[in-house]
């Protein structure tokens, strides 16, 4: 500690204001990072859940009358319009599927039980994307299916990377104002302090 040793009064504030200033500040970017996370998860899985409340309504006639080729026309349709829907999956109320949204394939990991069930579900899985929130919202109580509705997280780290970033750039302006601002103050504290130390040396 040598240098803080051999640093002037005026440089010591400006390192100590500075300081204080980058602590607080990214106590606050922390805090407000988790708190717009949570409140944007819990905006996805609304919305995963309205939408499978919505598919429920719009293919429960189509899955009594097996007109399977109407509910892939719409579930396909509604993923399409919905940029964080990944996957969506139609079940009967056993459980076999009968229609979805993949094109290659249901994933193995996607297996789930939902048999039974008569609330809603929500599962979350870990995929090459992040992860994947599997809303599952039965048709009539599960007596005549289930829909499953995978909703990613990706557009929600891309807004909070977006405000991170600005959070940054908003800490480096501060920090720059504040050097000059504690700059100035430091000159105007200490200049009485030289001017003392100069009226004493020449006695």
């Amino acid at each position: 500690m040598n240098w803080w040793q051999h640093l002037s009064l005026g440089n010591k504030l400006n390192i100590f204001v500075i300081t204080t200033i980058i602590v607080l500040i990214s106590i606050m970017a922390f805090l407000f990072q988790w708190l717009i996370r949570d409140i944007m998860i819990r905006q996805v899985e609304l919305r995963g859940s309205e939408i499978g409340s919505y598919i429920a309504t719009l293919t429960a006639d189509d899955i009594i009358q097996d007109n399977y080729y109407k509910t892939l026309e719409n579930i396909n349709k509604i993923k399409e319009k919905n940029e964080d829907v990944r996957y969506i999956m139609v079940l009967d109320y056993k459980g076999r599927i009968l229609a979805h949204t993949f094109k290659n394939g249901i994933p193995e990991n996607l297996a789930l039980d939902v048999t039974g069930l008569t609330l809603p579900k929500e599962t979350i899985f870990n995929s090459n994307e992040g992860l994947i929130h599997d809303l599952m919202s039965p048709i009539d109580k599960g007596t005549i299916g289930y829909v499953r509705v995978g909703m990613t997280e990706a557009s929600v780290r891309s807004i909070m990377y977006r405000q991170l970033r600005i959070i940054l750039l908003a800490i480096l302006l501060v920090c720059v104002l504040a050097f000059f601002l504690s700059s100035s103050i430091s000159g105007y504290i200490t200049r009485p302090l030289r001017q003392l130390a100069r009226v004493a040396d020449a006695i």
